[in-house]
């Protein structure tokens, strides 16, 4: 995928977790974006640092 699906898939794995009593096996987009995590390294590393910078504002990666 391209780093524009990668971003996408990210804001929309964020988004989701706002929401945490929904349920991947309720909602087909959760569902596609929490199997790409769990299959796709390279995402769920892109995913992990976006969520660092969100829960730790003015800590940014050296």
């Amino acid at each position: 995928m391209s780093a524009a699906d990668d971003a996408f898939d990210t804001g929309r794995l964020l988004a989701w977790a706002a929401r945490p009593k929904e349920v991947p096996g309720q909602h087909e987009d959760l569902f596609r974006v929490v199997s790409r995590y769990r299959r796709e390294p390279d995402f769920a590393e892109h995913a992990d640092a976006a969520h660092g910078l969100l829960t730790e504002p003015g800590r940014l990666p050296r």
